[in-house]
């Protein structure tokens, strides 16, 4: 026999609110809900599976009403098997695009984190403020294109007006925290 589960503890385990998990309930995302004595919901594990494919499809960004569609496309997989590859491919492509959009804006924050630390270096030992140009490393369509971004990624960044002068590297913690 399957254990089952209260609505409280699936919520808890879940991290999914009672009320979201009443409404997949109420839209048929989730179905076949059990009920005890007293009225009160019982899922399965089936239904906990279930939860996690639409919690893992929601917050990689899939519209309710295509995570909605996918299940329903996987009710009949042999009519609609062409149907979930392009939409679940579909989504891969966005996720990825939003995934490389991400990492470009993540070593933004890196340099600036690095520039911070050139200022506050400058600061505590009485030197001339650092230009954020030399510690840019370009997005896509940069000001900065000079810079090359396989370069920046090494923390190796040369300046075309200091003769390939080697910027100095991130602090110890930044480096371990840079993607390979």
């Amino acid at each position: 026999m399957m254990k089952k589960y209260g609505i409280k503890e699936v919520s808890e385990i879940m991290d999914i609110p009672s009320s979201t998990l009443r409404y997949y309930e109420k839209t048929g995302l989730i179905d076949d809900v059990e009920r005890d004595k007293n009225g009160l919901r019982l899922y399965d594990e089936t239904q906990l599976k279930r939860l996690m494919g639409i919690k893992c499809f929601k917050e990689t960004g899939l519209p309710i009403a295509k995570i909605f569609e996918f299940y329903q496309y996987e009710d009949n997989l042999e009519t609609h098997i062409d149907d979930i590859i392009s939409l679940i491919e579909g989504h891969e492509r966005e996720l990825t695009a939003r995934i490389e959009r991400m990492q470009e804006q993540l070593q933004h924050i890196r340099h600036k984190v690095r520039f911070y630390h050139g200022i506050q270096d400058a600061i505590e030992n009485g030197r001339e403020w650092p230009d954020f140009k030399d510690f840019a490393c370009p997005a896509a369509g940069s000001a900065f294109e000079s810079f090359a971004p396989e370069r920046c990624k090494a923390g190796i960044q040369e300046h075309p007006e200091r003769d390939g002068e080697r910027l100095p590297p991130p602090p110890e913690r930044l480096r371990e925290a840079s993607p390979v």
